[in-house]
């Protein structure tokens, strides 16, 4: 007994505890640099949207008719480059031609007719100038010799009273004083047939300028209804070339046609039926789909994104770097539009195109991993609890 217990109290005089004490050092640095990293380190937080594509600046445009008929030509073909306003698709349009050219030729003749009118109407007017310039003149030769008669007529009456004084004095004979007072007679009678001449040629010019005048008015009216006629006609005819022009469907912008849905010649299309896509020229832009809750209020713009295309895999052509630039406020089919910029657009090994799918991942925000589980617990705790009676 004494033996064992004297090799124990060796053994533990031996031993110092400097494995234990190694151990315990080591541990305490582990759990300093594993506090630290726990406090200090950041987490990055990403939303994540499975519904995102991209697509060009300007948004691709569909080709549709917005009215029906046969097919009479159709030169689209899948990935064509096209101008705006070049013909993609002609429709049947003989007898809308047909209206058109009616119309027009019913416009000529309104047309014609009109301008033949503005002539007579410019020489009536000119008699009825003429007309009254030489009524005027006749008037002031009346007018003239009313003047002359009047102006003989007093003389008259001064020279039969002035003879009536004679003969009343016995200086001369009654037959030179009845002479007298016959030519004031004869000369007042004279000057009343000159002032009713007067009044008779003013009132036949008063006549015949109405009577012209009203022809004026007359032929002034049939313009009027002549012109309004033509501006009914010219109406008329474009509206017919615009219900022609529907029956030729152009690209709406320049670009290449995406898709097509091969109508052949002899079909007929119903109003609004798609027929191809026109995809604008421009740079591509991501765009992506989010549910509300992730993204109003935490999607940005200026944060920095990923977007992982489908088909490529992402470890061997890696991804494409983005940054948001506008955010959508009002949920639209139960989800927020977000746009985005590419970063370096050539630096991916494939050519980007509008329409490759893929799936977007925003970085929205950096936490500590102590925040993270701090979020965790709270989410935790203020989780409702339901009890059921029982």
């Amino acid at each position: 007994m004494r033996t064992s217990f004297a090799r124990t109290l060796l053994s533990l005089d031996s031993d110092r505890f400097r494995g234990s004490l190694a151990a315990i050092f080591t541990g305490g640095i582990l759990a300093v640099v594993w506090t630290s990293w726990f406090v200090l380190a950041r987490v990055a937080m990403y939303e994540v949207s499975g519904n995102a594509r991209l697509e060009v600046g300007r948004e691709p445009h569909a080709v549709m008719s917005l009215v029906s008929g046969r097919v009479v030509s159709n030169q689209m073909v899948l990935d064509q480059v096209v101008a705006e306003g070049d013909v993609l698709i002609e429709l049947d349009s003989d007898q809308i031609r047909f209206r058109l050219e009616e119309t027009r030729a019913r416009a000529a003749g309104l047309r014609a007719q009109a301008g033949t009118l503005r002539q007579e109407i410019a020489s009536q007017g000119q008699a009825v100038r003429d007309a009254e310039r030489a009524v005027q003149s006749a008037l002031e030769e009346a007018f003239a010799v009313r003047e002359q008669a009047d102006a003989a007529a007093r003389f008259a009456t001064q020279d039969a009273a002035r003879k009536e004084s004679l003969h009343d004095q016995g200086l001369i004979s009654r037959a030179e004083r009845d002479a007298a007072l016959m030519e004031e007679e004869q000369r007042r009678s004279a000057a009343q047939a000159a002032g009713r001449a007067v009044e008779r040629l003013d009132g036949d010019r008063r006549f015949e300028i109405s009577r012209q005048t009203a022809a004026l008015a007359g032929l002034e009216g049939r313009l009027f209804e002549l012109e309004a006629s033509e501006l009914e006609l010219g109406a008329v005819a474009a509206r017919i070339e615009r219900e022609l022009s529907l029956h030729t469907l152009r690209a709406p912008v320049a670009g290449r046609i995406g898709d097509v849905t091969g109508v052949r010649v002899g079909e007929v299309i119903e109003i609004r039926e798609h027929l191809g896509t026109v995809i604008p020229a421009g740079d591509v832009r991501i765009v992506a789909e989010f549910a509300p809750h992730r993204a109003l209020g935490r999607i940005q713009p200026g944060q920095r994104a990923q977007l992982r295309l489908e088909g490529f895999s992402w470890v061997q052509y890696g991804t494409v770097p983005a940054t948001v630039e506008r955010v959508g406020k009002e949920p639209r089919n139960d989800t927020v539009r977000v746009e985005l910029s590419l970063s370096e657009p050539k630096a991916f090994p494939v050519p980007l195109s509008h329409g490759l799918p893929g799936t977007l991942e925003v970085e929205v925000e950096r936490l500590s991993p102590a925040a993270l589980v701090l979020r965790a617990a709270g989410r935790t705790v203020s989780r409702p609890v339901s009890f059921e009676s029982r």
